[in-house]
């Protein structure tokens, strides 16, 4: 169970990731939203959201505070 509550943890983060790659291309989190078919706010939340896997699983230094902005 906890491997499953881990993998499920690091696709969390990889959403986060790619939310804010979208959102570093210039599009607004009203066009992310709409584009994942979920309200801004939602986008702010998924962003706010802690980090729980490492940064060497994901390609990132630990602590990425760029999902958070």
């Amino acid at each position: 169970m906890e491997r499953h509550l881990a993998a499920i943890a690091r696709l969390a983060d990889e959403r986060a990731l790619a939310i804010q790659e979208l959102l570093d291309r210039g599009l607004t989190r009203s066009q992310v939203a709409r584009r994942l078919g979920v309200t801004p706010a939602v986008i702010t939340k998924i962003l706010k959201r802690p980090v729980v896997a490492d940064g060497s699983q994901l390609g990132q230094s630990p602590g990425r505070s760029d999902v958070r902005n």
